[in-house]
Protein backbone atom coordinates (compact mmCIF):
# COMPACT_ATOMS: atom_id res chain seq x y z
CA UNK A 1 0.00 0.00 0.00
CA UNK A 2 2.70 2.29 0.86
CA UNK A 3 4.76 1.29 -2.08
CA UNK A 4 1.09 2.45 -4.59
CA UNK A 5 1.19 5.83 -2.48
CA UNK A 6 4.82 6.54 -3.30
CA UNK A 7 3.99 5.62 -7.15
CA UNK A 8 0.98 7.92 -7.06
CA UNK A 9 2.69 10.87 -5.52
CA UNK A 10 5.51 10.17 -8.21
CA UNK A 11 3.13 10.08 -11.02
CA UNK A 12 1.35 13.26 -10.00
CA UNK A 13 4.65 14.90 -9.33
CA UNK A 14 5.70 14.66 -13.16
CA UNK A 15 2.29 15.48 -14.50
CA UNK A 16 2.28 18.71 -12.27
CA UNK A 17 6.47 19.63 -13.89
CA UNK A 18 5.25 18.39 -17.20
CA UNK A 19 2.04 21.17 -16.86
CA UNK A 20 4.64 23.78 -15.57
CA UNK A 21 7.06 23.27 -18.72
CA UNK A 22 4.07 23.56 -21.11
CA UNK A 23 3.04 26.43 -19.60
CA UNK A 24 3.09 29.33 -21.92
CA UNK A 25 5.53 32.30 -21.32
CA UNK A 26 3.75 35.35 -19.26
CA UNK A 27 3.21 38.44 -22.02
CA UNK A 28 4.37 41.32 -21.62
CA UNK A 29 2.81 44.05 -19.49
CA UNK A 30 2.64 46.71 -21.72
CA UNK A 31 0.38 44.46 -24.28
CA UNK A 32 -0.89 41.50 -21.30
CA UNK A 33 -4.13 43.27 -21.09
CA UNK A 34 -5.04 42.53 -24.71
CA UNK A 35 -5.14 38.87 -23.97
CA UNK A 36 -7.62 39.53 -20.83
CA UNK A 37 -10.88 38.09 -21.63
CA UNK A 38 -13.37 40.41 -20.62
CA UNK A 39 -11.03 43.20 -20.43
CA UNK A 40 -13.05 46.90 -21.14
CA UNK A 41 -11.57 49.79 -22.52
CA UNK A 42 -12.94 53.16 -23.05
CA UNK A 43 -11.31 55.49 -25.97
CA UNK A 44 -12.20 59.45 -26.36
CA UNK A 45 -11.67 59.79 -30.16
CA UNK A 46 -11.41 63.01 -31.92
CA UNK A 47 -11.67 62.98 -35.86
CA UNK A 48 -10.40 66.11 -37.60
CA UNK A 49 -11.79 66.67 -42.09
CA UNK A 50 -9.92 68.87 -43.78
CA UNK A 51 -11.69 70.33 -46.52
CA UNK A 52 -11.10 72.90 -49.64
CA UNK A 53 -9.30 75.77 -48.74
CA UNK A 54 -11.05 78.81 -47.08
CA UNK A 55 -11.56 82.11 -49.90
CA UNK A 56 -10.45 84.03 -46.95
CA UNK A 57 -8.13 82.52 -45.02
CA UNK A 58 -6.16 80.41 -47.84
CA UNK A 59 -6.28 78.01 -45.60
CA UNK A 60 -7.86 74.43 -45.41
CA UNK A 61 -11.61 74.52 -43.76
CA UNK A 62 -11.68 72.09 -40.49
CA UNK A 63 -14.06 70.13 -39.19
CA UNK A 64 -13.85 68.14 -35.91
CA UNK A 65 -16.02 65.66 -34.42
CA UNK A 66 -15.50 64.09 -30.90
CA UNK A 67 -16.77 60.97 -29.35
CA UNK A 68 -16.13 57.96 -27.07
CA UNK A 69 -15.85 54.71 -28.12
CA UNK A 70 -15.70 50.93 -25.67
CA UNK A 71 -13.90 48.26 -26.31
CA UNK A 72 -13.42 44.75 -25.16
CA UNK A 73 -12.08 41.51 -25.09
CA UNK A 74 -14.47 39.34 -26.07
CA UNK A 75 -12.62 36.03 -26.68
CA UNK A 76 -9.02 34.49 -26.26
CA UNK A 77 -7.90 31.17 -27.38
CA UNK A 78 -3.98 29.84 -27.85
CA UNK A 79 -3.42 29.06 -31.57
CA UNK A 80 0.04 27.72 -32.70
CA UNK A 81 1.95 28.93 -30.13
CA UNK A 82 0.91 32.02 -29.34
CA UNK A 83 -2.78 33.48 -27.65
CA UNK A 84 -5.32 34.94 -30.25
CA UNK A 85 -7.58 37.98 -28.57
CA UNK A 86 -10.41 38.86 -30.22
CA UNK A 87 -11.01 42.97 -29.25
CA UNK A 88 -14.57 44.45 -30.28
CA UNK A 89 -16.02 47.46 -30.19
CA UNK A 90 -19.24 49.23 -30.44
CA UNK A 91 -18.45 52.17 -32.92
CA UNK A 92 -16.93 52.09 -36.38
CA UNK A 93 -13.95 54.16 -36.70
CA UNK A 94 -12.72 52.87 -39.75
CA UNK A 95 -8.81 51.38 -40.40
CA UNK A 96 -6.98 54.27 -38.66
CA UNK A 97 -8.65 53.19 -35.35
CA UNK A 98 -6.71 49.81 -35.08
CA UNK A 99 -7.99 48.74 -31.51
CA UNK A 100 -10.72 46.01 -32.51
CA UNK A 101 -10.00 43.03 -34.60
CA UNK A 102 -7.98 39.88 -33.99
CA UNK A 103 -4.61 40.07 -32.00
CA UNK A 104 -1.34 37.35 -32.06
CA UNK A 105 0.64 37.88 -28.58
CA UNK A 106 3.89 35.89 -27.59
CA UNK A 107 6.70 36.41 -24.96
CA UNK A 108 8.38 37.99 -28.03
CA UNK A 109 5.98 40.49 -29.49
CA UNK A 110 2.52 41.52 -30.42
CA UNK A 111 0.70 40.83 -34.08
CA UNK A 112 -2.46 42.42 -35.47
CA UNK A 113 -3.97 40.24 -37.89
CA UNK A 114 -7.08 43.00 -38.45
CA UNK A 115 -10.75 42.41 -38.66
CA UNK A 116 -12.95 39.31 -39.88
CA UNK A 117 -15.84 37.37 -39.12
CA UNK A 118 -13.34 34.07 -38.57
CA UNK A 119 -10.71 33.60 -35.85
CA UNK A 120 -7.24 32.99 -37.85
CA UNK A 121 -6.01 29.90 -38.03
CA UNK A 122 -2.71 27.91 -37.55
CA UNK A 123 -0.92 28.78 -40.91
CA UNK A 124 -2.66 32.68 -40.60
CA UNK A 125 -0.47 32.59 -37.01
CA UNK A 126 2.94 31.35 -37.91
CA UNK A 127 2.44 33.96 -40.91
CA UNK A 128 1.91 36.23 -38.99
CA UNK A 129 4.67 35.75 -36.72
CA UNK A 130 7.45 35.63 -39.40
CA UNK A 131 6.58 39.45 -39.97
CA UNK A 132 7.65 42.53 -37.81
CA UNK A 133 5.86 43.29 -34.58
CA UNK A 134 3.74 45.74 -33.90
CA UNK A 135 5.73 46.13 -30.79
CA UNK A 136 8.38 43.79 -29.37
CA UNK A 137 7.91 42.09 -26.38
CA UNK A 138 11.15 43.81 -25.09
CA UNK A 139 11.32 47.23 -26.91
CA UNK A 140 13.85 49.03 -27.77
CA UNK A 141 14.16 52.83 -28.52
CA UNK A 142 15.10 53.00 -32.42
CA UNK A 143 14.76 54.99 -35.56
CA UNK A 144 15.20 53.55 -38.80
CA UNK A 145 15.62 55.50 -42.11
CA UNK A 146 14.66 53.97 -45.90
CA UNK A 147 15.04 55.04 -48.66
CA UNK A 148 12.50 54.52 -51.42
CA UNK A 149 12.40 55.38 -55.23
CA UNK A 150 10.68 58.80 -55.98
CA UNK A 151 10.95 61.55 -58.25
CA UNK A 152 12.18 63.72 -55.65
CA UNK A 153 15.31 62.73 -54.05
CA UNK A 154 15.03 65.54 -51.68
CA UNK A 155 12.06 63.84 -50.29
CA UNK A 156 12.02 59.73 -50.90
CA UNK A 157 12.60 58.99 -46.87
CA UNK A 158 10.55 57.05 -44.47
CA UNK A 159 10.87 57.25 -41.04
CA UNK A 160 10.08 54.25 -38.46
CA UNK A 161 10.50 53.71 -35.15
CA UNK A 162 9.86 53.46 -31.78
CA UNK A 163 10.36 56.03 -28.58
CA UNK A 164 9.31 55.81 -24.85
CA UNK A 165 6.53 57.40 -23.43
CA UNK A 166 7.57 58.17 -19.69
CA UNK A 167 3.39 59.56 -19.45
CA UNK A 168 2.79 55.74 -19.98
CA UNK A 169 6.15 54.10 -19.05
CA UNK A 170 5.78 52.41 -22.46
CA UNK A 171 6.35 52.78 -26.11
CA UNK A 172 5.20 54.34 -28.74
CA UNK A 173 5.96 52.76 -32.04
CA UNK A 174 5.91 55.35 -35.14
CA UNK A 175 5.92 55.36 -38.91
CA UNK A 176 6.27 58.96 -40.89
CA UNK A 177 6.04 58.78 -44.48
CA UNK A 178 5.16 62.47 -45.04
CA UNK A 179 8.49 63.25 -46.81
CA UNK A 180 7.68 60.30 -49.31
CA UNK A 181 4.35 59.80 -50.55
CA UNK A 182 1.66 62.65 -51.03
CA UNK A 183 -0.21 60.98 -49.35
CA UNK A 184 2.05 60.30 -46.96
CA UNK A 185 1.77 61.02 -43.13
CA UNK A 186 2.20 60.20 -39.58
CA UNK A 187 1.11 57.09 -37.44
CA UNK A 188 2.02 56.19 -33.55
CA UNK A 189 0.41 53.63 -31.55
CA UNK A 190 1.28 53.55 -27.90
CA UNK A 191 1.09 50.50 -25.36
CA UNK A 192 1.41 50.55 -21.30
CA UNK A 193 1.46 48.45 -18.71
CA UNK A 194 -1.78 47.26 -17.55
CA UNK A 195 -3.43 49.32 -20.33
CA UNK A 196 -2.48 47.74 -23.91
CA UNK A 197 -3.01 50.42 -26.34
CA UNK A 198 -3.31 53.19 -24.50
CA UNK A 199 -3.77 56.28 -27.25
CA UNK A 200 -3.32 56.34 -31.44
CA UNK A 201 -2.80 59.17 -34.35
CA UNK A 202 -3.06 58.52 -37.89
CA UNK A 203 -3.08 61.45 -40.27
CA UNK A 204 -2.42 59.23 -43.42
CA UNK A 205 -3.97 58.83 -46.61
CA UNK A 206 -6.10 60.20 -48.96
CA UNK A 207 -9.13 60.88 -46.82
CA UNK A 208 -7.99 63.92 -45.66
CA UNK A 209 -8.30 63.36 -41.69
CA UNK A 210 -6.42 63.05 -38.53
CA UNK A 211 -8.10 60.44 -35.97
CA UNK A 212 -6.91 60.98 -32.43
CA UNK A 213 -7.81 58.71 -29.41
CA UNK A 214 -6.58 58.16 -25.94
CA UNK A 215 -8.18 55.75 -23.35
CA UNK A 216 -9.47 57.21 -20.32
Amino acid sequence: MAFDRDMRRVVLATLLMGSVASAAPALPAHYAAMFDKGKTWVYDWKLVTFGAEDDKTGKPTRNTERGKVTCKVVDVTRRAGAAVAHITCDQELGRKFVVPGYWVGTDKGLWRLGESEQAPDADAIKAALKEPAQIAGAPNVFEKVTHVEFFDKNHNTILTGVRESPKIKGWCAYEDTANADPDGGHVATCYGPGIGIESGYDDVGGELNRLEYTAR
